[in-house]
């Protein structure tokens, strides 16, 4: 199956080349046939099957040129690969005797749930070294403007003084915890999947939890406390964080697209788009595109917590949604992770515009302080409404806070640190540093 989000109108700005290598036809071949040798290893060496066998199924498999198989052909009965490919590989590769054994016991779930996990293993590794690599660079930007002074925003209004680094900080602090929750969740993944036609496992008897352990090892998956056919729980939890990982770039896409939109521009890009018809525009391709992959990748992980209605011991219904649809939020992580990366290096801010659009709001987002500031020489009261009367008029007069608050002030007070930016951050230094902290006892 490819990846959604390729499309020959949008060019190859959604490809992942990597995670493709670990999703493409080969690929799920070739984890598909690692658990079918694992099995015949496994059940040879228990006495299941003839070791002789065992041993033979062994060589033919790892010695299988993936080409020869015509897996385009197989018939689209069977629903899944499986049947057809174990029954050419019988055919093709194998001796009358040895072929009976292959798959001894085993469900085309099984087979198929392994190889997944083994691929997810692959990509669990990739993933967490691009949201490392992002983390690490995003923890070196957040420091070395956590004293930026920039303009905050509350509900599309400017509201109070923040720093730049803050705000960088505040966006990648949720693509932190969600690189937590992967690394917590990836032992109870990464599960074998051997529980028969319906989930009792009964067709090895005594020696099916013995044969579940060696074969977990051999795998190098975790050995499942039993049969899980119909509880995909660890695959919906993985959807959920996967869809939470693009969400947060999305966020960031968000963000950098409003802080360099023509009217602000606090944010400079330096691989912005070029359009086909204004050469002086600089189109935010890569914000958009982490906006619309977040977008997406909600809806889909919409349909993937339904996989949770899973009918009976096994569900060819509910399954077969989240084949399809966990396979594209994996390509929708992906894709955010490296276009999240892209985005990050190519952006800087503007300090001369942010200082420009700090100025713009006559003062109005000191009011806070103003009022903190005042109560040193008045009551609470007092203070909070000589502030009120002083927004007032710097909105329909078109003066300035500084000066309305001149004007209504009886004492000679100094209003020059409630209007210095630099002494208006608050916590948002301290904020970079929690963020950078974790981020760097994570990598530990």
């Amino acid at each position: 199956m490819v990846n959604i989000f390729e499309n020959v109108f949008l060019g190859n700005l959604y490809s992942d080349p990597e995670v493709e290598s670990i999703f493409s036809d080969i690929a799920c071949l070739t984890a598909i046939l690692r658990f079918e040798t694992g099995v015949a290893k496994v059940q040879g060496k228990l006495g299941l099957i003839p070791k002789k066998t065992a041993e033979d199924i062994q060589r033919k498999l790892k010695n299988i040129n993936l080409s020869e198989i015509k897996y385009e052909r197989f018939s689209n009965r069977d629903g899944v690969i499986v049947p057809e490919l174990i029954k050419e590989i019988r055919q093709k590769f194998l001796s009358k005797g040895d072929s009976y054994y292959l798959h001894w016991g085993v469900s085309s779930q099984d087979a198929i749930d392994t190889a997944r996990c083994l691929q997810l293993r692959d990509f669990l590794n990739l993933i967490d070294f691009r949201l490392k690599e992002f983390l690490n660079f995003g923890a070196e930007k957040a420091l070395s403007y956590r004293y930026l002074p920039i303009t905050s925003h509350t509900r599309g209004q400017m509201a109070a003084v923040t720093s730049f680094g803050a705000k960088l900080a505040s966006i990648f602090s949720p693509i932190l915890n969600q690189r937590i929750n992967l690394s917590k969740l990836k032992p109870h993944l990464l599960q074998l999947s051997f529980g028969g036609a319906s989930g009792t496992a009964n067709y090895f008897g005594d020696l099916h939890s013995t044969l579940v352990k060696e074969l977990a090892k051999e795998l190098n998956l975790s050995p499942p406390v039993m049969p899980w056919h119909n509880n995909r729980e660890r695959f919906v939890e993985l959807g959920a964080i996967l869809t939470l990982i693009t969400s947060c770039f999305g966020k960031f896409g968000a963000d950098v697209l409003w802080m360099s939109q023509s009217e602000i521009q606090e944010i400079k890009l330096s691989d912005g788009g070029k359009s086909s018809i204004m050469p002086y525009k600089r189109n935010p391709i890569i914000p958009e595109s982490l906006m619309a992959l977040a977008d997406i990748s909600n809806i889909l992980n919409s349909a993937m917590g339904s996989a949770m209605i899973h009918k009976n011991e096994r569900d060819g219904v509910a399954w077969t949604k989240e084949i399809i649809i966990l396979r594209q939020l994996v390509f929708g992580a992906g894709v955010a992770c490296k276009l999240g990366f892209k985005l990050l290096k190519s952006m800087k801010p503007s300090k001369v515009n942010i200082r420009r659009n700090l100025k713009t709001g006559k003062g109005l987002i000191f009011s806070e302080h103003a009022i903190n500031y005042l109560s040193n020489f008045y009551k609470k009261e007092d203070a909070v409404s000589i502030v009120i009367e002083a927004i007032n008029n710097t909105q329909s007069s078109g003066s300035s806070l500084l000066k309305e608050l001149e004007k209504i002030t009886d004492k000679k007070i100094d209003f020059c640190k409630v209007f210095d930016p630099n002494l208006n951050l608050g916590l948002a230094p301290e904020i970079v540093e929690v963020f950078c902290n974790k981020v760097k006892s994570e990598n530990l």
